[in-house]
């Protein structure tokens, strides 16, 4: 099977995210030592564009923020990367408001139920930390959480998203 393997390991904890999508001629991959922390190379063509994102970065502020344990900070960084590569591969490196969790999610190996709510939450998690901290659009945000809402399979989790849409459409005072 063509593709590449994310990997992270956490106390008491380990995940593999395997996409079968081949990788694209220029994508470089690295280990995470080397790929945490450096900044994405912005296009010619996309200057414009107000906010781009390292997965890195957008996954250890919002761990950070959160004073997640080492565990949880380690599922973050792995869905953060699993969804880094994935825009990557479509040409939108950093472009977090291109995010399509359902696309995204068809180019993985099934996950557990378990899992897939870890990595549903993860996401909506990023999304709405893009959005409320470093620019993302409330539109784009709205348009991801409510794809996430589809692939959620916990009743908590669905009514914690169905939640946040409901505040994401409130104006803001």
């Amino acid at each position: 099977m063509t593709g590449y393997l994310v990997h992270i390991e956490g106390p008491g904890t380990g995940h593999n995210f395997l996409s079968r999508a081949p990788r694209t001629p220029t994508m470089e991959t690295k280990p995470l030592d080397e790929t945490i922390g450096q900044t994405v190379q912005e296009p010619s063509d996309t200057q414009d564009i107000p906010y781009r994102y390292h997965a890195g970065d957008l996954a250890r502020r919002m761990a950070d923020m959160m004073e997640a344990d080492e565990g949880t900070r380690q599922e973050i960084m792995a869905t953060a990367l699993c969804a880094g590569y994935w825009l990557c591969e479509q040409g939108h490196a950093g472009r977090w408001d291109k995010l399509d969790p359902v696309a995204l999610l068809a180019t993985l190996d099934p996950l557990s139920p378990q899992h897939l709510n870890i990595f549903v939450c993860n996401l909506a998690g990023l999304a709405m930390h893009a959005c409320l901290y470093d620019g993302m659009t409330f539109a784009d945000a709205r348009r991801i959480i409510d794809q996430l809402l589809g692939l959620a399979t916990d009743p908590i989790l669905e009514e914690s998203l169905r939640h946040t849409l409901e505040h994401l459409t409130l104006p803001l005072v």
